[in-house]
């Protein structure tokens, strides 16, 4: 039986790492790393405790659910975070849900240059819109809620808004 070929990266080390899920295990030695470094949104993240198979090439990968609870590690604090959300993070957000320019535009109620252009990076994301893009994947990713629009995230942002007011 033969396994489909994953996505090839490079990590820290300049080795290559291939992540796949449908390698057969006796093709693979795994090891368990600590501390290993992760590039995501435009950072590197530090992952305390990672499984890491080696195949017989010598090329390491990932499994797509030790993947899956990264990405949505990283979605969690991203979207938990004060700080103003930028194009890479949003870039990041919108590739791990699947969520298209499009669609978001049209829950947000901003064109979709507007969106493109947020995570190219060519424009700033305002600290308003930061909080309603952070609220609208944590509802998409946490609370699994599909069909989000503006005005529910407004509501949810206004309360955001007076508990950080009183906070302060």
């Amino acid at each position: 039986m033969k396994s489909k070929k994953g996505r090839v990266f490079k990590d820290r080390s300049n080795k290559k790492v291939k992540y796949d899920t449908h390698q057969l295990k006796s093709d693979r030695k795994t090891k368990t790393k600590k501390n290993y470094p992760y590039h995501a949104a435009g950072r590197v993240w530090t992952i305390k405790e990672i499984e890491i198979s080696t195949q017989e090439d010598g090329t390491q990968s990932i499994s797509q659910i030790e993947l899956e609870k990264i990405h949505r590690d990283i979605s969690f604090l991203l979207c938990t975070s004060n700080e103003i959300l930028t194009g890479i993070q949003l870039d990041f957000l919108c590739l791990f849900t699947r969520v298209r320019n499009v669609q978001l535009a049209k829950n947000i109620e901003r064109s979709e240059a507007s969106i493109s252009q947020w995570r190219k990076g060519n424009t700033k994301i305002d600290l308003g819109f930061s909080l309603v893009l952070k609220l609208y994947f944590f509802s998409l990713i946490f609370k699994g809620e599909e069909h989000i629009n503006l005005e529910s995230l407004l509501h949810a942002s206004n309360y955001k808004f007076e508990k950080l007011a009183i906070a302060s």
